[in-house]
């Protein structure tokens, strides 16, 4: 059973509008223990002391890896856009 799950959210209301996806597969990709772009922890989470990436520098990442929203106009992420998952974590 998982006591807590630390979320990366898109919280940059001016950049990361549609990304909330994008900052679900940070948030899964963490919790396994994948950095696949090596990012640096940088912010601590008070609720369990521990280290986490920057959310904007995360969703960057993810979306510059080519893992971005994939709704038309950019509205989003569809599921398939989250099944890559597996190739980003890997």
């Amino acid at each position: 059973m998982i006591s807590y799950l630390h979320s990366y959210v898109n919280d940059r209301p001016d950049t990361d509008w549609n990304t909330c996806g994008t900052a679900a597969i940070a948030t899964i990709a963490d919790y396994w223990g994948r950095n696949p772009y090596s990012l640096s922890r940088k912010e601590s989470d008070g609720r369990d002391g521990l280290w986490y990436w920057d959310d904007g520098e995360a969703i960057d990442a993810i979306k510059n890896g080519g893992f971005g929203p994939d709704v038309v106009f950019g509205w989003g992420t569809t599921g398939d856009g989250l099944s890559t998952l597996s190739r980003v974590t890997t």
